[in-house]
């Protein structure tokens, strides 16, 4: 899912979220915030993750 850089979004390039790679980490390695998105991006990412999860 594509998150565009835009000022709303914080980020210098525009990046993307891979729902199919979920991993779990280590909260330290949670150094500095990237860049953050708004509810609907949220609410769509959450979608596809209930999708790929109840297969």
């Amino acid at each position: 899912m594509e998150v565009k850089a835009i000022p709303k979004t914080g980020l210098d390039t525009t990046s993307y979220v891979q729902c199919e790679l979920i991993r779990s980490i280590n909260s330290s390695r949670l150094v500095h915030r990237l860049g953050t998105v708004g509810p609907e991006t949220t609410n769509q990412v959450t979608a596809v993750i209930k999708t790929l999860l109840s297969r």
